[in-house]
């Protein structure tokens, strides 16, 4: 439910009353907020945020509330080719939820989503996936050499389509072509999904409208994949950060917009074993995974024991 801002207690009435007649109606149209409404509202940059923050809240509690509207669904799981992988989310990559796997260069980001379109098309022959490529990272030869070691070579690419999204509102409107896509759509995949925003917002003075647009954009990934039963899957980058005693850490690009804004997170990295996936949410208790990358695609490496 996407509520009109003069229902909101926390949002008072005379600025709900600015709001309106600037034609910002509901939550959602706060969250899209361009900067010369920003301006025209005179409001202090402290006031602005929590204003956001609590619309992103509000919108997020609504989805984590369609959990029953979840079990209503016959929902499937997308194989990561790796045993190890798919043990840590359950199975696989699952059709109506919004997964996260983030982490620095050549750590598997892109090669996760390779695999996952070849495999998507194990499940039955109408399945298809849309590769939206924000950064130029996909590489057709890759996907037809992981096809040929489960024999799809032949018809591969009649069920992947790739889109180029050059910018923000590019990458926006993909979600709004999927009916006229020939196939029936059950993966979607987003690589990078913060690319654009960051280029497109690097002064700093437009954060706040960079992450309202994300904020957002997360919002219509989440309700596409409940709606339409879809596996969306996004990848992202990260910053490094030092603490109080230098020691290193990652922190994923889009900060709390991204936390809030999918179900599922990934954090991939590689140490002194190999390339290993971390689930950071939901937190189970063992939520560690190591795998490799071959030809063929993603496998167990050997630090892989089957319980």
């Amino acid at each position: 439910m996407n509520q009109c801002v003069d229902e909101v207690e926390w949002i008072p009435k005379d600025l709900a009353l600015k709001l309106k007649k600037l034609g910002l109606n509901t939550l959602l149209d706060i969250l899209a907020l361009p900067m010369t409404h920003l301006e025209k509202l005179r409001l202090n940059r402290q006031d602005l945020t929590e204003i956001m923050k609590n619309a992103t809240i509000f919108l997020d509690n609504v989805s984590k509330g369609s959990k029953a509207f979840y079990k209503t669904i016959t929902y499937k799981k997308i194989s990561l080719g790796s045993n190890s992988l798919n043990e840590l989310l359950s199975g696989g990559v699952r059709t109506g939820l919004v997964t996260d796997f983030f982490g620095a260069s050549k750590t598997g980001k892109t090669q996760i989503c390779f695999q996952l379109c070849v495999n998507l098309q194990l499940l039955d022959g109408e399945n298809g996936a849309i590769f939206v490529d924000s950064s130029g990272t996909f590489r057709p030869e890759r996907v037809m050499e992981m096809a040929r070691s489960i024999n799809l070579e032949k018809d591969v690419f009649n069920r992947i389509m790739v889109i180029r999204a050059r910018s923000v509102n590019e990458q926006i409107e993909i979600l709004r072509r999927l009916k006229n896509i020939p196939f029936n759509v059950r993966l979607l995949i987003i690589d990078t999904l913060t690319d654009n925003f960051t280029f497109e917002y690097q002064d700093g003075e437009r954060i706040i409208e960079r992450q309202a647009k994300l904020a957002k954009h997360l919002h219509d990934l989440r309700s596409l994949a409940i709606r339409n039963d879809i596996a969306v899957v996004v990848t992202n980058t990260v910053r490094a950060k030092f603490d109080a005693e230098q020691n290193y850490y990652e922190v994923e690009t889009g900060g709390n917009v991204v936390y809030q804004g999918v179900h599922i997170r990934v954090h991939l990295s590689r140490d002194e074993y190999g390339l290993n996936a971390k689930l950071i949410q939901p937190p189970i208790a063992k939520p560690n995974a190591y795998f490799r990358i071959e030809s063929e695609g993603i496998v167990d490496n050997g630090r892989y024991k089957k319980k």
